[in-house]
């Protein structure tokens, strides 16, 4: 049985990195794949830098960018084999090892929450195809988001908070709990 209406919503692109220049560089490359940016968070330092330390190095830092056109959800599997490509264009080589200088993650906001895709298996991640798990990281829950147990430090704090409640009202006709963000820019 088919759904009465597909569902689309809002692609939003996590960066984390240490060089800006290779930032700008990855943004060319994302807005090439997916369209035109249409908002961002400010530079947000990223917690638990243990993950991506030895690889990336020290002082990483992230960003979340919102894309103006709408995506479908089924798509997310395709996005993150498609940012990898992105991450494999900018990384370097050492022998047999790999060293990324931006990790790149899609998420979809749709009217239930946010959605990120990972190349990682854990628990609480449910494989949506060709070795990538989703995982629902924010739930909307009335009028507020709710994070998880699980949900990364990064997308509980309150810029990221505000930043998805403006990508929110601009998908969702039932109103959020909307302040303007401070550390959000708009084109």
């Amino acid at each position: 049985m088919q759904p009465d209406r597909q569902i689309h919503g809002q692609l939003i692109i996590s960066v984390i990195y240490n060089d800006a220049p290779v930032l700008e560089r990855s943004l060319t490359e994302l807005e090439r794949h997916f369209g035109r940016i249409d908002a961002e968070t400010d530079e947000l330092e990223y917690l638990s830098a243990r993950d991506y330390v030895e690889e990336m190095g020290e002082g990483l830092k992230r960003r979340f960018f919102c894309f103006v056109r709408t995506h479908a959800p089924e798509k997310l599997a395709e996005y993150k084999l498609r940012t990898r490509k992105i991450e494999k264009k900018f990384s370097e080589k050492a022998g047999d090892v790999t060293f990324r200088s931006v990790n790149i993650d899609p998420l979809i906001m749709t009217a239930s929450g946010l959605t990120l895709a990972t190349s990682r298996d854990a628990p609480h991640r449910i494989c949506i195809g060709r070795g990538i798990y989703a995982e629902k990281s924010l739930a909307l829950i009335g009028k507020k988001f709710k994070p998880f147990m699980w949900t990364h430090p990064n997308f509980a704090e309150e810029d990221m908070l505000e930043f998805a409640r403006y990508v929110m009202s601009s998908i969702k006709t039932v109103p959020v709990e909307l302040t303007r963000p401070t550390s959000l820019k708009l084109f």
